[in-house]
């Protein structure tokens, strides 16, 4: 009897890029991925608060070195952060932390946070005494805030948390540094699973990017194949150009390109 098996991988490329009156060391997205291409995390730290990539940093750098199971956990999520949250408020050093800055620090620092898990479950079938095994690939998403994921598909695109442009603002709830800040986030945790396939796409962007992503989907636009090929100039270049146009908001960019393979 004959063994075939179809495997299926996922090959990354991550682009980035800062607010064009920024510096490149003043980029506050922060992301991470697992050295199998398992699992994902984006995080967009708002510019408003102080050490804000920081907080962001900790929290994709967390969740890829210690995830947690994403399938009915949010009492496990809040306790998950609750170490993060400590993490970063020692990192300050408040004798020498000048006025200006204390009272922002007091507030504390926010945070998107969009984590993605591949799950597997293999399956076998028996055709002509060859048997097949086929691996069924999910991934689990859990996301706070408005950085998103897309999944196109030769069946149309399933957008998560946001599924319409209307439903960006500026003022989307965020994971804070300070446990106080926890006491709602349990409603504010949202989490899917979405079956993939050989030849799907998996897009995760921050919050500009999402917006114009979604706004080509919602139009029937392809917007993915304007970037394929590019290295990170051509994706500079791209921003930009979409930035003169007004066609995407000046902020920080971040987009990860996830391509489903066998």
């Amino acid at each position: 009897m004959i063994t075939q098996s179809k495997i299926i991988n996922f090959e990354s490329s991550v682009f980035h890029v800062q607010r064009s009156d920024k510096s490149d060391d003043e980029y506050e997205d922060a992301y991470s991925i697992s050295d199998d291409n398992l699992i994902f995390a984006l995080a967009d730290g708002t510019s408003d608060s102080i050490y804000q990539k920081e907080l962001a940093t900790m929290l994709v750098s967390e969740f890829v070195s210690n995830p947690i199971c994403l399938d009915g956990m949010k009492d496990k999520f809040v306790k998950w952060l609750e170490p993060i949250q400590k993490r970063w408020q020692e990192l300050i050093d408040w004798e020498k932390l000048p006025y200006y800055k204390e009272a922002k620090a007091k507030i504390g620092a926010f945070s998107t946070l969009l984590a993605v898990r591949v799950t597997t479950h293999q399956t076998r079938s028996i055709v002509c005494l060859a048997t097949t095994t086929h691996q069924t690939r999910s991934i689990v998403c859990l996301a706070v805030g408005d950085t998103c994921m897309f999944v196109v598909s030769k069946d149309g695109f399933v957008s998560f948390p946001v599924s319409s442009t209307a439903d960006f603002n500026n003022n989307p709830y965020l994971l804070g540094s300070y446990s106080k800040y926890n006491i709602q986030l349990k409603q504010h945790i949202q989490t899917t699973r979405v079956a993939v396939d050989d030849g799907d796409l998996i897009v995760m962007a921050t919050d500009a990017f999402s917006n114009w992503f979604l706004t080509e989907l919602q139009k029937g636009e392809k917007p993915w194949t304007r970037f394929e090929n590019l290295d990170q100039g051509g994706f500079n270049g791209l921003i930009q150009s979409l930035r003169n146009s007004k066609d995407i908001r000046d902020d920080d960019t971040t987009a990860i390109f996830i391509a489903v393979r066998t």
